[in-house]
């Protein structure tokens, strides 16, 4: 989309999670590409709410998930990224851990 909408338009990442990518690494990498090409990353901000205003503007409405903030903010486009949580059944069935990861030996996988 850059270079497609106004000069002043800017593309931002949304997500409730504190990472893009879990692992470290890859989340460092992510952070920094996002950075060089311009791209606001807005991590620890849900999404409760979207609506127009009286002049029919789109406006999602985010909530801070670690201090209770909460912000509205104009949109033209939205891609949602919702919150990251393990799936119960691989939990239950033992194949990850709590958080949702798979257990494996770091230098075989």
């Amino acid at each position: 989309m850059l270079g497609r909408s106004s000069a002043s338009a800017r593309i931002q990442y949304w997500s409730p999670n504190e990472f893009i990518y879990k692992f470290p690494y890859a989340n460092e990498v992510a952070l920094e590409e996002c950075h060089k090409r311009g791209v606001d990353v807005m991590l620890g901000w849900e999404l409760v709410k979207l609506h127009q205003n009286d002049i029919g503007e789109k406006i999602g409405t985010f909530k801070n998930v670690n201090s209770g903030e909460v912000i509205e903010r104009p949109f033209t486009h939205m891609n949602i990224n919702p919150m990251s949580k393990p799936w119960k059944n691989l939990v239950a069935g033992g194949i990850t851990d709590s958080s949702g990861m798979v257990d494996v030996n770091p230098y075989t996988l």
